[in-house]
């Protein structure tokens, strides 16, 4: 077997997003299910500190039906102003650089979730297609990205985007420009994104699992009290009614109509459902049941084909991790709740960055905030979950 010739141009470097698209695992950890919820996590978390920064108090996580999930909040919006150093907007900078971000400091954040200032760029990476929206400044900003390049898609109805749409690239180190696409009010701030995967990083078998997102936000909304998380699943849309929920997703045809759209009027069918079921707690009679039922199928389909009644599921609580145990108590509890709170500071000598740029060690003093809940039930097992800046630490 010959010798291959082993020289420097045997040698591949990658630069920026380019080594994560080649290497994902070394950043989400897998291509499957698990590594495209730590995509959605990653997405999640940055609005969470804005949150953590006492600047957004309501989340909405949208599950579309397209295949697609945004992540909105109210924080303090994306910087659009241009970065000095790279001459980018501050969203470009956060959507295509690798460790970049406001958090190697503790000017912007003094708790987040993250550290390394991957999270954004990696998911923009690892997409087909992201557009995000920032509010700031009294206009709606808009970019999108392909891939992880900006560029501009040319969408047959904007109000349907799609990632197989027409995309210009911006060319190699040139800025994109900020497209302003609305105003706002001054007061109005925060950031949308929706981001497609890509199936050329991701395979068959990934999917997006609602119950772990619930289980996630719902942790979330207890360790920071007063922050309210919203969950939109457009993929199955529910009634309310568990009966006709489990019919609906049996059968979600459309329904036919004589108005030659082959679809009811909603309202209509709504109050032909509302009728029939009346007719049957007023009648009594079983003949009427049919017809309440059917009705009321129809309604479901309908909705199901329009989803106009999607599963919203929303978070909120006060009492902090005080809420917390008492929704992880098993059994009957023989104590009240504890709860141990304190803060104090302490010294840390870090890494920090001097006029010229050189890196020397330098003692900083930090504080640092304690919140301890429990309580003892009479079951046998205990259950014990600590966290920092919202971060599970098993």
């Amino acid at each position: 077997m010959p010798k291959q010739e082993y020289g420097a141009d045997s040698l591949t470097v990658l630069e920026g997003l380019d080594a994560v698209r080649k290497r994902p695992g070394m950043y989400i950890g897998t291509t499957d299910s698990q590594g495209l919820m730590h995509c959605l996590w990653e997405i999640i978390d940055n609005a969470v500190d804005e949150a953590l920064a006492g600047a957004c108090d309501h989340i909405t996580v949208t599950l579309h039906d397209d295949g697609s999930v945004e992540v909105a909040d109210n924080g303090r919006g994306i910087p659009v102003d241009v970065e000095p150093k790279t001459k980018l907007t501050g969203v470009e900078v956060v959507l295509t650089k690798l460790h970049a971000g406001a958090k190697f400091g503790n000017a912007s954040y003094n708790a987040a979730g993250g550290l390394h200032g991957v999270g954004s760029s990696v998911v923009n990476a690892l997409s087909s297609r992201l557009d995000v929206e920032v509010d700031r400044d009294g206009k709606t900003h808009h970019m999108a990205f392909h891939q992880g390049h900006p560029g501009v898609y040319s969408d047959t109805d904007p109000e349907h985007p799609s990632p197989d749409a027409p995309f210009k690239r911006t060319r190699k180190n040139r800025p994109t420009k900020l497209e302003i696409i609305g105003k706002v009010s001054p007061k109005t701030t925060g950031t949308r994104i929706r981001y497609w995967a890509d199936p050329e990083i991701f395979n068959d078998t990934a999917e997006f699992s609602y119950e772990q997102l619930i289980d996630r936000v719902r942790q979330t909304s207890f360790l920071v009290p007063g922050l309210r998380i919203t969950v939109i699943d457009e993929n199955v849309p529910e009634t309310g009614d568990d009966s006709v929920d489990e019919m609906m997703e049996v059968d979600a045809a459309q329904t036919p109509a004589d108005d030659g759209t082959g679809l009811m009027d909603a309202a209509d069918i709504a109050s032909a459902a509302d009728t029939a079921v009346e007719d049957t707690v007023e009648a009594g009679e079983a003949e009427a049941r049919p017809a309440a039922v059917s009705a009321a199928v129809e309604t479901a389909k309908v909705d199901a084909a329009r989803h106009t009644h999607a599963r919203v599921e929303e978070f909120r609580h006060t009492g902090g991790v005080k809420d917390f145990v008492d929704f992880l108590s098993a059994g009957e509890a023989v104590s009240d709740i504890w709860r141990i709170t304190g803060e104090d500071n302490y010294e840390e000598e870090t890494q920090a960055v001097g006029e010229g740029g050189e890196l020397h060690a330098q003692k900083v003093t930090r504080k640092c905030g304690v919140d301890i809940a429990m309580r003892w039930t009479n079951g046998y097992d205990t259950t014990m979950r600590s966290f920092v800046n919202v971060v599970e630490t098993p």
